[in-house]
């Protein structure tokens, strides 16, 4: 009980020295408390900090060292051995002092003096000032979505509004990086490089399909990478290569069509039965290859070739596949075989695999798979319909004019193009070796078209898509690389040039000048049916700039300013570029979507077409589905730590300045 009191308040209410006493010690004890607290709150936050620095210290480290080895220093190796072998090195190419239309000063470039710079026999009236006009126009279409659709995916020009279709990766923004670099729309370019490098964001709870992630935003950051040098773009490369990676975890290491960028979690849509397509799982190897050839990381390259090694295993004597391929047993699950939608980009990837390995013995393969899928596709494919009359009322191009010149395109004719000297065939010469040539030399109120049919469970469908027109310029590629591929470089010739024909018509019989999306063909001729919409496809236009650059025939050129004029007519709008929801109506009804590969294709491929051929020549960059242009660099044994190729030079591709 003596005890208890000293608990008791009225005992220290009676003694007040005590109670004062007491009142000290206890404020006394709280202090030292919560003095104690804080300094271990202290050496906690410091501790984190040294932790963070010491974090990104490593980080720097080995991004430093990533960078050395891979792309900027010697190999090991080599350093071991003193030897002074270089590995791939990026040095910026030079457009920055190339004039206002990004190639040349006005007079000085490759326009109005023509032939030695690319100018080719005819087609270089007024050359420059077309060259100016495709370069305002990617102006335009920039500025319409920098003011109303910046960091989103694509501008909706009528509403003056953004949608991000593509998972809020700022499509139109990485996509068109490489054209505005291109066009030397500096300004431009270096503000859409801040943005990409401040916030460009791959943490999405986002359900990306690999395929279209692939060829435009890993496509487009590796090309601005070759193109300008700057490492950010190779560093943000990667990390979008990272998280697409996961989509290849099947039991074949076919990829998924879809993979959650924030989950990993890959999946098929129930409409391909869960299998993966085509043309999704062979248009990775351009962009992952490039990827570990400039970060000497074979894991890219290691994962998306070993699609084509399970691929060749069901590779059928024709060399077409269907469309869908099973991811768990790597078999064909559908019969219907396509050059277009879903199909197409496939046997594109298989010639420029090869063509970016520099044609040596590492990368035969695809060359060999691409050679029989063409002796497959011209026996059992390509199909010849009556040419219709040529009737268009808004086509700048005219019936006698494609008619006069489709004769001057077959002739046998000479060209010292980048890709080194080739000929021609003239038609009697291709028509006895293919009877896919036989209706080169007829115009277009004439005779025969070809085109590229579908079959479907063994049955020809006579129809072809806006987006098999690629196969001209494929053809045209696949021709000019003949020194050490094929055997068949005129029949490739020959068909190209028919095929480039049969699209032009596309265009030529529409009302608006603009093509469909779909032609069926019979036996009175081709007509547009079905898909009648136009979204600003670039397929036509870059067979176009193929075949302008081969021949320098001026009826290219002619056919890709015809339909450059329709687009600004009917596509243009105050603030951007917009489709047709009927391309044979005139005036047609106009939709409220700017396609981002309207900025990274079709004007890319028109402003090419009338730029020298020494600006990207065609020997030295390789364009993926998407137009990015990616480096040539030869495969060797030692892929992917060492290259075969010289240091880059500033003007490496690039006209130089007179």
């Amino acid at each position: 009980m003596s005890l208890i009191k000293y608990f008791l308040p009225a005992y220290y209410l009676r003694r007040p020295k005590r109670l004062f006493v007491l009142s000290f010690v206890l404020i006394a004890g709280v202090f030292l408390l919560l003095r104690r607290q804080h300094k271990a709150r202290q050496v906690q936050a410091l501790a984190a900090k040294v932790h963070a620095l010491h974090s990104q210290k490593q980080s720097m480290v080995a991004e430093l060292e990533k960078t050395r080895m891979g792309a900027h220093g010697k190999s090991k190796e080599g350093e071991e051995a003193g030897e002074e072998e270089e590995s791939f090195r990026v040095v910026p190419v030079n457009l920055r002092t190339r004039g206002r239309a990004g190639v040349g000063e006005r007079g000085r470039g490759g326009g109005r003096r023509g032939g030695k710079r690319g100018g080719g026999r005819g087609g270089d009236e007024g050359v420059e000032e077309k060259r100016e006009a495709i370069r305002e126009a990617m102006m335009h279409a920039w500025k319409g979505y920098r003011q109303y659709a910046w960091g989103l995916d694509e501008l909706q020009p009528r509403t003056k509004t953004g949608v991000n279709h593509f998972g809020g990766l700022g499509l139109t923004i990485v996509d068109s990086l490489d054209s505005l670099y291109i066009m030397g729309l500096m300004t431009e370019f270096d503000e859409a490089k801040s943005w990409v490098e401040e916030k460009l964001s791959f943490e999405h709870d986002y359900d990306a399909n690999v395929f279209e992630t692939t060829i435009r935003i890993l496509g487009g950051l590796l090309s601005a990478y070759d193109l300008s040098g700057d490492p950010m773009f190779l560093t943000r490369a990667r990390e979008i290569a990272d998280k697409l990676l996961p989509a290849f975890a099947t039991p074949t290491g076919i990829p998924h069509v879809y993979v959650n960028l924030a989950s990993g979690r890959g999946h098929s849509p129930g409409w391909t039965g869960g299998s993966s397509v085509l043309a999704d799982l062979g248009s990775t190897q351009l962009e992952m290859v490039a990827l570990s050839q400039r970060t000497g990381d074979p894991k890219y390259a290691n994962t998306s070739e070993h699609v084509i090694r399970q691929i060749e295993k069901v590779f059928p004597s024709d060399g077409l596949l269907p469309m869908f391929i099973s991811t768990t047993t790597g078999k064909p699950t559908s019969r219907h075989i396509t050059f277009g939608s879903m199909g197409d980009s496939f046997y594109e990837y298989l010639l420029k695999v090869w063509v970016q390995g520099g044609g040596t013995p590492y990368v035969q393969r695809y060359r060999g798979m691409w050679e029989k899928a063409m002796s497959g596709m011209m026996t059992k494919l390509v199909q010849h319909a009556p040419a219709p009359n040529s009737t268009a009322t808004a086509s700048s191009t005219a019936t006698n004019t494609s008619s006069t010149s489709s004769s001057t395109a077959d002739s046998t004719t000479e060209s010292s193009s980048s890709t080194g000297s080739s000929k021609t065939p003239s038609s009697s010469s291709s028509s006895s070796s293919s009877s896919s040539s036989s209706s080169s030399s007829n115009s277009s109120s004439g005779g025969r078209v070809a085109y590229v049919g579908e079959s479907q469970r063994g049955n020809i469908v006579r129809k072809m898509e806006h987006l098999t027109c690629f196969v001209a310029g494929m053809l045209v590629l696949g021709a000019q690389t003949v020194e050490t591929g094929s055997q068949h470089t005129e029949e490739y010739m020959a068909l190209a040039k028919e095929l480039g024909r049969t699209c032009y018509l596309f265009y030529n019989l529409s009302a608006t000048g603009l093509s469909g999306e779909d032609y069926t063909f019979g036996d009175k001729g081709m007509r547009m049916q079905g898909r009648m919409y136009n979204i600003l496809r670039p397929e036509a236009v870059e067979s176009w700039m193929y075949l302008w650059r081969a021949t320098h025939d001026p009826i290219y050129r002619e056919w890709g300013w015809a339909v450059f004029q329709a687009f600004q007519k009917h596509c243009r709008v105050e603030n951007g570029y917009v489709g047709l929801l009927d391309a044979s109506q005139d005036p047609p009804q106009q939709d409220d979507l700017q396609q981002s590969f309207f900025l990274a294709e079709t004007l890319k491929y028109l402003y090419l077409m009338f730029s020298p051929d020494d600006v990207l020549p065609l020997n030295q960059w390789v364009f993926n589905t998407e137009a990015h242009p990616l480096k040539i660099i030869a495969r060797n044994a030692d892929f992917p730590t060492k290259m075969t190729t010289e240091p880059r030079r500033k003007s490496d591709g690039l006209a130089e300045d007179r």
